[in-house]
């Protein structure tokens, strides 16, 4: 699991240290009592770090059921730049490890990722050289300080950064025989090495990219050329691979984008994918115009609405005429998947490209992607959408003159006699930012999250992350009127602590796997973790 950055529309992130130094860490209970509320009902450790975090992966390293944090970061004070590798196991007790196994990360790495691929004991950590994929196996109970090269391949990373590396991918098993696989990008694709028993990769599948200049006559159709679609661009972006199933035959099947385009290998009944996409299709929603004057960001990211075990695309558009500020808006598009027509000319096309399922539009700009959580107890994922209004807006940039502004939080409950969410809101909150807390580089814009349970009740709670720099929480709660059972947040604390710094990536997610969820917030030189208890 990769940590999420903390900003509008963020995205799966990189995390950021002095040679030889220890990490200490902190028990939030030596903290000021005036920043902290629920230290009994969880355990909250501050890991400061000795540099900047680059990336933060969360997994399993031994296999004891606790997941553990893998850290990359530089060294502070150090030049030329020194880019370091740390590991933080939880233990019982949690996080406690006062020296954590630390060493240098090869100079040749690129990007960085984790998977059980070897026959050595656990996880290793990888990362993408220029000429191929390399891995630190576990010695004992550190790692080895040598790394060991599994793929030869020229690969994407070609030219590796020296204060900074990519976050590649987590453990990943795309063909899903519980094994994990290894995805490397190349300059014409992605090369997907399947493994197989006895730690050996049987099968290679290679990925092309679709061409982004003078498609092939069918490729040309399918992209919609035909019918007055626009030239394609060139882009030199590596184009990520997402593991899920589409089509609903309980196989993973694998998707990326690549600029405007989303590219499907449907996985076989043989357990095999095909070395031609199964489909390349333009997304018409996805096209950002670019022009000095305007905003246009778009985003994409998949997620089941419906409950149906297919996955479904949803696109976050944001856009406006800049010094107009009446005009941004923020649009999110679902495209449910479902299976073609009788007849369809594209007969592994699941998504209606052309006509989403649902639109809901939001004046002014969302500072978060959607986020999805069974908020009711139906079993049916809800939608949480946020919102700064546009008139708030203005007032900032233009005057000047707000102290303080407002996020808009609604609850969109999904209707399953519909098969869409409910058009209104069926809850909102509303929480205030100090104005000098999104000035510049250090702006700091609250999240929202509702992703699990913290207090063991079995509903889902509210995680967020304030403006004004605290980590909170608020349970779900039942309520009973007049029209017969109904729900809603509690507007008290179940914890709040104080973070310390900006967030700039936050993951919430079962870490002890004891039925509850956690919370890991990385920030400029430290990572917090708060532990349900």
């Amino acid at each position: 699991m990769m940590i999420r950055p903390a900003t509008a529309g963020g995205r799966a992130c990189p995390f950021r240290g002095a040679v030889g130094a220890l990490a200490t860490v902190l028990v939030s209970a030596w903290l000021p009592a005036s920043a902290q509320v629920g230290q009994g009902r969880v355990q909250s450790v501050s890991i400061p770090l000795p540099g900047r975090p680059l990336v933060v992966r969360i997994a399993d390293l031994d296999g004891d059921g606790r997941r553990d944090l893998v850290v990359a970061h530089l060294l502070r004070g150090v030049e030329p730049p020194v880019r370091c590798l740390s590991v933080y196991r939880q233990s019982a007790a949690g996080f406690a490890e006062a020296s954590p196994p630390r060493w240098v990360l090869d100079p040749r790495a690129g990007a960085l990722f984790l998977g059980d691929l070897t026959a050595a004991p656990g996880v290793e950590i990888g990362f993408l050289a220029p000429d191929g994929a390399y891995v630190y196996e576990r010695e004992g109970e550190a790692w080895s300080r040598r790394p060991r090269k599994i793929v030869h391949l020229p690969t994407f990373f070609g030219t590796p950064m020296a204060s900074d590396v990519a976050d590649w991918t987590g453990r990943v098993d795309a063909d899903g025989n519980g094994l994990d696989d290894l995805f490397v990008p190349t300059g014409r694709g992605i090369r997907l090495y399947l493994q197989a028993p006895g730690w050996r990769f049987g099968a290679l599948v290679d990925l092309p990219l679709v061409p982004e200049r003078a498609p092939a006559a069918d490729l040309a159709a399918a992209l919609g050329a035909g019918h007055g679609a626009p030239a394609l661009f060139l882009t030199s972006a590596c184009a990520l691979p997402a593991v899920a199933d589409i089509d609903g035959d309980g196989r993973s099947d694998i998707l990326f984008i690549q600029g405007d385009r989303l590219v499907t290998f449907l996985q076989g009944a043989d357990g095999r994918f095909p070395e031609v996409p199964s489909d390349a299709v333009q997304v018409p929603v996805l096209r950002e115009f670019a022009r000095k004057d305007r905003l246009e960001i778009s985003r994409a990211q998949l997620a089941d609405v419906n409950r149906d075990g297919r996955a479904d695309l949803v696109v976050t558009k944001r856009y406006g005429n800049l010094g107009d500020f009446g005009s941004i808006e923020t649009l999110f598009y679902f495209f449910v998947s479902k299976p073609p027509a009788s007849g369809d000319p594209h007969p592994r096309r699941f998504y209606t490209l052309h006509a989403p399922d649902q639109q809901i539009r939001l004046q002014g700009f969302s500072p978060q992607d959607p986020e999805f959580g069974d908020a009711d107890g139906d079993g049916r994922p809800d939608l949480l959408l946020s919102q700064v209004t546009t008139e708030t807006w203005g007032k900032i940039i233009q005057v000047g003159v707000l102290r303080e502004i407002s996020v808009y939080y609604y609850l969109h409950l999904f209707d399953p006699s519909r098969g869409r969410f409910s058009p209104s809101a069926a809850w909102s909150r509303t929480v205030a930012i100090p104005t000098q807390r999104i000035d510049g580089r250090s702006a700091t814009w609250p999240l929202a999250y509702i992703r699990g349970d913290v207090d063991g009740d079995g509903r889902i709670d509210f995680v967020e992350v304030s403006g004004r720099g605290e980590l909170t929480a608020h349970t779900g709660r039942p309520m009973y009127g007049i029209l017969g059972p109904d729900w809603s947040f509690s507007p008290d604390d179940w914890f709040r602590f104080e973070l310390e710094g900006r967030p700039e990536a936050v993951a919430v997610e079962d870490l002890n796997g004891d039925g509850r969820v956690d919370v890991v917030v990385r920030l400029d030189d430290r990572v917090r973790v708060v532990l349900s208890k």
